[in-house]
């Protein structure tokens, strides 16, 4: 695999990578996703949500992902950007702030796949 037209398809196919015991692959594809997560806040100036939950999701690089999310929560409180600050506080063992986050990002009741740390996906 050398190129993915989505973070999300890098992403996944970097799980997948993972799955299949090749973790130089995963690594290389995690990387992809980042890069096409950070052009895409250059260029289009996209949330930072997405490159925090990458980050947080896998436990890595967790200030970072808290310093992403912060801001994107202060002018956003929609469910996927509390997801991903709840992500990035469990990751920074902020474990208050992160059930805090986390009860936002589940006050409508949804059931979405999309926001795995609210359902408790990354503990």
């Amino acid at each position: 695999m050398q190129t993915a037209a989505t973070s999300a398809i890098a992403n996944a196919a970097a799980d997948l990578l993972v799955q299949q015991g090749d973790t130089s692959g995963a690594e290389a594809m995690y990387a992809r996703a980042e890069a096409i997560e950070r052009e895409a806040r250059l260029t289009e100036a996209r949330l930072t949500t997405n490159l925090a939950r990458m980050l947080a999701g896998r436990g890595v690089r967790t200030s970072e992902a808290v310093q992403l999310a912060e801001p994107a929560a202060g002018s956003r409180t929609d469910i996927y950007t509390m997801d991903a600050l709840a992500c990035a506080y469990y990751r920074a063992g902020r474990v208050a702030d992160a059930e805090e986050a986390s009860q936002q990002a589940r006050r409508t009741g949804t059931v979405d796949r999309g926001i795995p740390c609210a359902r408790g996906g990354y503990r």
